[in-house]
């Protein structure tokens, strides 16, 4: 059916507190929709732990209306009556657009019982391992009837009927955000003209956090001035350091300074949606090297090197980061694709055509 008068669309995520994708993804969609004139606002379930973050703080500097949901539980029955309760508030024009799994489980039952249509993003199915292959035949079997299923690249599908819409950024306001390079460096005590590589996401299998420790060590070999920066907190987190090059800063809320201070950003994941590293990285003229995971190798934003191979991705990232030419040509190309394909005028154009179709 259409709405008559203004548009009131709920996003609604399940968010750990720290970097997150999906966070950012939601992030910059929500600015993208107000300045086409939706009412897009946020409802965050997060641990109670969880004080008021760098990334609520940026909600709250760019006006965004959110309401913040405090669990410490994986499955929380009232999590679906604290998001039916935001529903109604929205009003008689409300739309619920849900991000990851739990906010997917809740959305089906807060939307039913609030009588309003839902709209889901997949920002990717990670299938690791078995308790990951059942997220996944759950995942779709929930996705199964919506109003609306987006994904924010082909590959993140899964076979699964879906318009995508992939991923923008405001690239102006981004960078803005950064450190000059000798001011980044400075504050990281980085030598000013060492080779720097960066990985900065969530220290989870998928990730391909695995290879890091190797990456390090083959780094040291090629170059010993040159320096790995780990950036995020997850599971991995004990299993990782002791090579000498390899330096662990742990979860961060300065991204761009953090892609400010290195030549070149590493994904070695082994699973992938569309990652907003890439586009911010893409941004900061910063070069990125990654394993053909998820929409990463039609994105335009990477290098892409054979699955697994370390040695490889170690060697291009080292090229990328000391040689002149190759360098400018992947920044060039990559900032033609962020310019192309993920710009914010596109993806909230896009969201508001689907809204206004439903």
């Amino acid at each position: 059916m259409k709405f008559p008068g203004r548009r009131q669309v709920l996003h609604a995520l399940a968010w750990p507190g720290e970097l997150s994708g999906a966070f950012r993804s939601m992030e910059e969609t929500l600015v993208a929709l107000t300045h086409h004139g939706v009412d897009a606002r946020a409802w965050l379930a997060c641990p109670r732990s969880v004080g008021h973050s760098a990334a609520l703080q940026r909600l709250d500097a760019a006006g965004l209306n959110f309401r913040v949901h405090r669990t410490s539980a994986a499955a929380d029955p009232r999590a679906v009556a604290s998001l039916t309760g935001a529903l109604r508030q929205q009003g008689p024009n409300a739309l619920l657009h849900t991000h990851g799994e739990r906010a997917l489980l809740w959305g089906r039952a807060a939307s039913r019982v609030a009588g309003v249509p839902h709209v889901h993003t997949q920002h990717g199915f990670v299938a690791d391992d078995v308790r990951g292959q059942l997220r996944v035949v759950v995942g779709k079997q929930l996705a199964q009837g919506l109003d609306q299923l987006i994904a924010v690249d082909e590959a993140t599908t899964a076979g699964l009927d879906a318009i995508v819409v992939p991923n923008c950024l405001n690239t102006k306001k981004f960078v803005a955000e950064a450190l000059p390079r000798d001011a980044a460096r400075r504050r990281l005590e980085l030598a000013r003209e060492a080779p720097v590589l960066l990985f900065m996401g969530r220290l989870s299998p998928e990730k391909g956090v695995g290879h890091l420790n190797e990456i390090a060590e083959t780094l040291g070999q090629l170059n010993p001035r040159a320096r790995l920066l780990l950036v995020g907190g997850g599971p991995w987190s004990a299993r990782l350091g002791g090579a000498p090059n390899l330096v662990p800063l742990g979860p961060r809320d300065d991204p761009a300074t953090l892609l400010r201070a290195a030549d070149v950003l590493i994904m070695p994941s082994r699973s992938e949606g569309l990652p907003m590293v890439a586009l911010e990285a893409a941004a900061l003229a910063t070069p990125v090297v990654s394993f053909p995971a998820g929409g990463l190798p039609a994105s335009g934003l990477a290098e892409i090197v054979a699955m697994g191979d370390v040695l490889g991705l170690t060697q291009r990232a080292l090229a990328l980061a000391v040689e002149g030419k190759p360098r400018r040509d992947r920044i060039l190309r990559a900032s033609e694709a962020l310019s192309q394909r993920f710009s914010p005028e596109k993806n909230g154009t896009a969201l508001a055509a689907i809204y206004e179709s439903l």
